[in-house]
């Protein structure tokens, strides 16, 4: 799974040479599955990306789970049987409640177990986990684990003022050392900063434009993770993102792939159409339009003026 969300539910994955399940820069609920390997695979492969993963047997790989990135994956409930390495951390730490292990020659690796985790003294049974669920009891779980789990996501501010081509982008992340490149390659640069929002101290930040616009923030001093600390923000101009139509309309058009995307609307207008579920909330006098969607999302918002603005 690249960018998108994936849910596996009792399903017997086997004979993994290389890796049963993998989600890069995405979402995924895991639970009550069976994952085999060969000894030499990876169970389960997260790289940024925070999946929620629960009762579920992960047996004979190399490594059982691997963390990769800022994002938090949880892990709950599951079994780790015979893996050279159950749970390996690099990165952010893994969320962990009531795993048991059995036979690992390395239990995890990157940080410490629980105190809810157990290291078991006799061998369990490493067969699917005999539950019987239902398509709607899935769709309403996974509904609500994402709710919690997305919200951990990167988020983006769009910041659109009266003069249309020119508009705001500013990226909150976890960590001080991220990248955020420009949907287009045709998008000029106007000015570009980052800072600690806890400290107000200004980040190390490098623009690079050989074949799109990428701005580069590297800080790997700070070690810190905080949800939301690290603010990149720039100024855009791209006339095809942001530009006026008949009658007084304003278009936004944009492509991103970062999960959760607001749009500060120009004060005085409210938006005639939005290309995907939103929720609105007030800002002072403008209306903020929030959407949350994993992968890659081409936002549409067209703006009317309020009448007598």
């Amino acid at each position: 799974n690249y960018t998108n969300t994936i849910s596996v539910f009792e399903c017997v994955v086997t004979d993994c040479t290389k890796r049963g399940i993998h989600i890069k820069h995405g979402f995924a609920v895991l639970g009550h599955n069976l994952v085999r390997g060969d000894k030499k695979s990876i169970g389960i492969l997260s790289q940024v990306a925070n999946p929620y993963v629960f009762d579920t047997v992960i047996v004979d790989h190399l490594t059982g789970f691997w963390s990769q990135g800022e994002l938090e994956p949880s892990l709950v409930g599951n079994l780790f049987v015979g893996n050279e390495i159950a749970i390996r951390v690099d990165g952010s730490k893994v969320q962990l409640d009531g795993n048991s292990f059995y036979g690992n020659n390395k239990n995890i690796m990157g940080q410490e177990l629980s105190e809810s985790d157990v290291v078991l003294s006799s061998a369990p049974s490493t067969a699917l986990p005999d539950v019987e669920g239902t398509v709607e009891g899935y769709r309403e779980l996974i509904k609500r684990i994402s709710a919690d789990k997305l919200s951990e996501h990167p988020v983006v501010i769009y910041v659109l003022e009266d003069l249309v081509g020119d508009f705001g982008m500013a990226v909150l992340n976890s960590r001080a050392t991220f990248n955020v490149a420009a949907s287009t390659p045709d998008t000029e640069v106007v000015a570009y900063d980052a800072v600690d929002l806890e400290t107000a101290e200004q980040l190390n930040v490098k623009y690079n434009g050989d074949s799109r616009p990428l701005m580069q923030v590297r800080n790997p001093q700070i070690k810190a993770v905080d949800h939301e600390r690290f603010a990149l923000d720039t100024t855009f101009r791209h006339g095809p993102s942001y530009y006026a139509g008949a009658e007084g309309r304003l278009v936004f058009d944009r492509l991103t792939s970062i999960t959760r995307i607001e749009v500060l609307l120009p004060e005085g207008y409210l938006p005639a159409s939005i290309s995907h579920p939103a929720t609105q909330e007030w800002v002072g006098n403008r209306l903020a339009v929030k959407i949350m969607d994993v992968g890659y999302t081409n936002v549409r918002i067209a703006m009317d003026p309020v009448a007598g603005e």
